[in-house]
């Protein structure tokens, strides 16, 4: 790995070195993390580029920064849910993705070259730690990340022991990441009434295909136990009074089932302490507004932006 100059890089922050005996049940709050400006970084004077340093004991999660601008850092909840919920040791580090002057989205040739590295698409999250040989490995994709975590720490199973109950969680989650996600983005996106209109049409569709598939008992979408399910999923409905402001519209009342389960997932503590409240924010609400805002008004030039228009 080559070393770079440090005041070439855009900023970028740390968050507190793990103690040297870390409780084995140490979870992380996003929502509590203290900001480590550039010159103290966690990080070797030598090469300041987060490669050639990676913790050997501690996997690593990359999100974007969140203190220059409002950032959502919802695909990194959806991972470090899932870490907290296996009781993962890890670190969290901020790579500065956005032009703090102007809000919007390095393109990915203005990208620092070592996050390029981890991730040739330039987005985040992504997971990286060093192996035995000294390798820096990376995984990104949030649903590929919360995998990879499910078959490096087995037990404390996400996803249930039955194959066929296994294969259905993943139908789940691959049909809402399909289907749900994309119309979410493209109803905040247009401006005409009537493509509006269409995308509400096709969220009651998908949102009543989703009620029909939690579990009647509960308490979580797949059963008794919160599952790789709940995390791919809990995260957009938190953000759904984004489309009341926006957009008007709410879960419909007749989705009871949906309803309860968004409610009980949402007071999960891994999904709580996935929560960022960016600092100068008035709480978590007033955040996610303020980002939202820009694909509210087709401003936005997020890669989710751009593939959903």
């Amino acid at each position: 790995m080559g070393i770079h100059d440090a005041a070439a890089l855009p900023a970028y922050r740390f968050f507190p070195k793990p103690s040297a005996k870390p409780s084995s049940r140490r979870r992380l709050d996003m929502r509590t993390w203290q900001q480590v400006d550039f010159p103290e970084c966690l990080v070797l004077p030598v090469c300041p580029t987060n490669l050639d340093w990676c913790c050997e004991k501690y996997l690593r999660l990359y999100q974007a920064s969140v203190w220059h601008k409002y950032v959502d850092a919802l695909l990194t909840g959806v991972v470090c849910s899932v870490l907290n919920e296996k009781l993962v040791d890890f670190q969290l580090a901020e790579v500065a993705l956005k032009d703090p002057k102007t809000g919007l989205w390095h393109q990915l040739e203005n990208k620092p070259d070592w996050f390029v590295r981890l991730n040739p698409l330039g987005k985040v999250p992504v997971l990286a730690h060093k192996d035995a040989s000294g390798t820096v490995r990376s995984v990104y994709e949030s649903l590929i990340c919360n995998e990879y975590l499910e078959e490096c720490h087995p037990r404390l199973a996400m996803l249930p022991s039955d194959p066929v109950a296994r294969a259905h969680a993943r139908i789940i989650i691959d049909r809402f990441n399909s289907k749900f996600v994309p119309v979410f983005y493209r109803f905040l996106i247009r401006q005409e009434a009537a493509g509006q209109e269409e995308c509400a049409g096709q969220l009651r569709s998908e949102l009543a295909w989703l009620d029909s598939q939690v579990h009647e008992r509960g308490p979580y979408f797949a059963g008794q136990e919160f599952s790789l399910v709940d995390a791919a999923i809990i995260p957009w409905f938190t953000r759904m009074p984004v489309l009341q402001h926006y957009r008007s519209f709410h879960l419909p009342d007749k989705l009871t089932r949906l309803a309860g389960w968004a409610q009980r997932a949402a007071r999960r503590q891994s999904v709580l302490d996935s929560e960022t409240v960016p600092p100068g924010a008035e709480d978590y609400s007033a955040a996610l507004l303020q980002h939202y805002s820009r694909y509210a008004d087709a401003s936005a030039n997020s890669t989710s932006a751009r593939d959903f228009k």
